[in-house]
């Protein structure tokens, strides 16, 4: 056993420690209340977007004068609020949430019955999980590890031996780790995917997997750093910008991506990239054709009507867009503008667009959850703080479009030509507008956009030359993956992030 007082020195753990508790046994009125939350959670995710959209073509209808109108709009809002309560969204969170409640206290009860280990318990098998979630090397040395954790008492330190006293020898390592309530997680979170239509699944999968990744690094933080810095040699400058250069490369490939194989991205997604960008549909497919080898300088292959006819629209003549007379013109492919002129457009075109969009963003959760701070004396630095995030936000954004053109721009005037470079340059620039943004905020925006570059690279390797093709099942494997550790870390409240932790509290409250 332990010293409750043990002196060892804790620098190098990555978080205080806390409380281990046993696997949680809910009754019966606490499992319907978890299914009750996850059904209505999910309905209201499904329904309040479009009833919220209806609501504001009524108020605008009767501002107009319109009653007919007004009539179909509140025919069509109680047509959502009944087709809500079966879509798929309530249902797969009800089988996700209740499902693995109910599996969970079914396992951990069949493991109090089982007998052929008398001296485990499922107390011991929950410390022994969390234990070896929290192993960890010190400084000092390989063979010394430390072990952080706590038992019906304050935290402690104990070394590996103090660890082989509480979890028992005749029981194996993996027992430790596929415990009922991961089996429960794998169970529920598989069931739960086959209600969601398969074209989305791997997107369910990629952001769960993804967020629970997040959640183990950053939980990993400080002996992972260590042991980058002493271990392998990694210089502080990559270790402190890790979240940046994630984000810098998962924007590369999406960008990449948009260029030249869209629909390796999501559709909607698509579509706002594009709108952001304010390129004209003819030019970006341009870009496309010029990149796979589909149009060439003074070739006719079929393609003179792309960039003839934009040339044509602004006043140049068809001849200045056709490739068969060689390299066309910036003026051509952004709108008659020089090149920094189109810099500085896409910059105020770009921040315009942005406000709209992070304005909502540091608003809401103001108005939502601390509405309290604009009636207090913070009100004046709340309110600073709205403004400032916001332009900051947006400035990272309106930067992020502009940043895409100005390798793009130099590579085509310097040599003459159109490939691939120029837009992989730009899309590599574009990424480090994120040093404009607040460090607190890179991380969850590297964790925002890595699904869709997973997604997407995982298309390119199915469907390219490589024709991999899709792994059967493989979206089932990473969202059971991820929610596993979800819902295990639930003994571990430091081994999950602040958004995820408080999202399992409201579902899983005892």
């Amino acid at each position: 056993m332990c010293n409750p007082t043990s002196g060892a020195d804790t620098r190098f753990h990555d978080t205080p420690p806390v409380q281990s508790i046993p696997p949680l046994e809910h009754p019966t009125r606490q499992i319907l209340l978890s299914c009750a939350r996850a059904y209505l959670s999910g309905y209201a995710f499904d329904a309040f977007p479009k009833i919220i959209t209806l609501l504001i073509k009524l108020i605008s209808g009767r501002r107009h004068g319109e009653p007919g109108s007004s009539r179909q709009i509140l025919l069509r809002l109680l047509v959502v609020v009944a087709s809500s309560l079966k879509a798929r969204l309530p249902f797969f969170m009800l089988t996700l949430i209740g499902g693995f409640r109910v599996l969970d206290r079914l396992a951990w009860k069949a493991v109090k019955s089982w007998k052929a280990h008398p001296g485990i318990t499922p107390k011991k098998v929950s410390i022994a999980v969390s234990a070896s979630v929290m192993l960890q090397p010190t400084p000092e040395g390989d063979e010394m590890e430390q072990l952080v954790f706590a038992i019906d008492g304050p935290p402690s330190v104990c070394s590996k031996d103090a660890l082989k006293s509480i979890v028992p020898a005749p029981y194996p390592m993996v027992e430790r780790i596929l415990n009922p309530t991961v089996f429960a997680a794998t169970v529920s979170s598989a069931l739960a995917l086959l209600i969601i239509e398969p074209a989305r699944r791997a997107e369910f999968a990629l952001f769960t997997l993804v967020r629970a990744m997040d959640s183990a690094v950053s939980f990993k933080r400080a002996s992972m750093k260590w042991t980058l810095r002493n271990r392998f040699g990694v210089p502080d400058l990559v270790l402190n910008n890790a979240s940046a250069i994630v984000f810098i490369t998962a924007c590369t490939q999406i960008m990449f991506c948009w260029f030249y194989y869209p629909q390796a991205l999501p559709r909607s997604y698509t579509n706002w990239i594009t709108s952001m960008s304010h390129l004209h549909p003819r030019v970006k497919q341009a870009f496309a054709l010029f990149g796979l080898g589909e149009m060439q300088y003074g070739e006719d292959t079929g393609h003179a009507h792309v960039l003839g006819e934009v040339a044509e629209e602004l006043g140049y003549g068809f001849g200045a867009g056709d490739p068969v007379n060689g390299h066309v013109s910036c003026g051509v492919i952004h709108n008659k503008m020089g090149c920094l002129h189109n810099f500085v457009q896409k910059w105020r075109a770009g921040m315009r667009d942005s406000l709209k969009i992070y304005l909502l963003v540091h608003l809401l959760p103001v108005l939502l959850f601390n509405r309290k701070r604009l009636r207090s004396s913070r009100r004046a630095k709340t309110i600073t703080d709205i403004i400032t995030g916001t332009l900051r936000s947006a400035n990272f954004l309106a930067t992020f479009v502009t940043f895409v053109w100005i390798p793009l721009c130099t590579v085509r005037n310097l040599t003459k030509r159109d490939g691939m470079l120029g837009p992989f340059l730009g899309s590599l620039l574009s990424g480090f507008s994120i040093f404009l943004e607040r460090p607190s905020r890179r991380r969850e925006m590297a964790v925002y956009v890595v699904p869709k570059a997973l997604d997407s690279l995982w298309w390119r390797l199915a469907n390219g030359r490589l024709g991999l093709g899709r792994l059967p099942g493989a979206e089932f494997v990473m969202f059971a993956a991820g929610m596993s550790y979800i819902f295990s870390a639930v003994t571990e409240p430091v081994a999950l992030r602040p958004a995820i932790r408080n999202a399992l509290g409201f579902f899983l409250t005892q």
